[in-house]
């Protein structure tokens, strides 16, 4: 695979290391990049230090990875096209592999309908959500929709999430700003961290509380791993069903939080896309439940 293009006015004079940041890909595609792309520069080979011009081309190429063994099971698919598609994902999923599970995921279960479908296409995440959060995710159908995507669309991507939290929430409105780091001694849970914190910013609708939990819709102005759950946890309303954040573990199997819809703009027809999944039927039941 390859990307292509050419350094414009204001990239000319940074190191390439610091353009593929700025051009929007995340910090996982950095390293997978670093780790396999072959670099040149108007086609002489240089690293990732290297300093460029105006109107330099930089051509980044990389094999391509092992293939994914497909995993056939139903897909609820709420938008395609010839380049994207949309899909709601159910809780105890994860969205790509790990170190403990390289096959059960839904980039595996992503594969085995293109496969069906397409034929000779990857499913390539615009971004993701954790294992026992449902909801929609946006994948792209090939690297070079992905990096366009990740150009053109991501900083436009609307995240909306719908949860389930112990206590009463006492604000309508909410704009939570506290900064998230990755807890010291822990591989897994974040925190609130005023000074090691990466900058983070949830939106917040209360849309039904009672003394023992609340409902609130959420929106995502960044999003950091875990955002959600730690900025609830840390103000005292952590997810039902959330056992790394404190939450209740009697109510529901799994952390109460749904990616119920999402707004981009299409990168390539220049188009407003929405999409929508309802609560899932754990949710709904432990709505009823609560009276919320």
């Amino acid at each position: 695979m390859h990307i292509t293009w050419t350094v414009t006015a204001d990239e000319a004079g940074h190191r390439l290391s610091r353009l593929i940041k700025k051009r929007g890909y995340s910090l996982s595609q950095r390293r997978r990049l670093r780790r396999l792309a072959r670099i040149t520069c108007n086609g002489t080979p240089v690293t990732w230090d290297a300093i460029v011009g105006h109107g330099d081309t930089v051509v980044l190429n990389w094999d391509d990875p092992q293939p994914l063994l497909p995993w056939r099971i139903p897909l609820d698919i709420v938008y395609e096209d010839s380049d994207f598609l949309v899909v709601n994902k159910p809780a105890g999923m994860l969205t790509h592999a790990t170190a403990q599970e390289r096959r059960h995921t839904l980039l595996h279960a992503l594969q085995a309908y293109l496969d069906d479908t397409r034929g000779q296409t990857r499913p390539h995440p615009i971004h993701r959500l954790d294992r026992q959060t449902s909801g929609l995710l946006v994948v792209a159908l090939s690297a070079k929709a992905q990096h366009d995507f990740m150009q053109r669309a991501f900083a436009g991507l609307e995240r909306h999430y719908e949860a389930v939290v112990t206590g009463y929430f006492p604000a309508p409105l909410a704009d939570i700003r506290l900064p998230i780091a990755r807890k010291e001694g822990s591989i897994i849970e974040r925190e609130v961290h005023l000074m090691r914190g990466q900058t983070a910013r949830t939106y917040v609708r209360r849309l039904a509380a009672r003394p023992s939990a609340s409902r609130l819709q959420l929106v995502l102005a960044t999003g950091r791993t875990h955002q959600i759950r730690v900025h609830l946890a840390h103000l005292g309303y952590p997810l039902l069903g959330d056992d790394l954040y404190g939450g209740r573990l009697d109510l529901i199997a799994r952390q109460a939080l749904h990616a119920f819809a999402l707004t981009f703009t299409h990168p390539y027809t220049g188009l407003p896309l929405h999409a929508t999944a309802p609560l899932p039927a754990d949710m709904q039941a432990l709505i009823a439940r609560l009276a919320l």
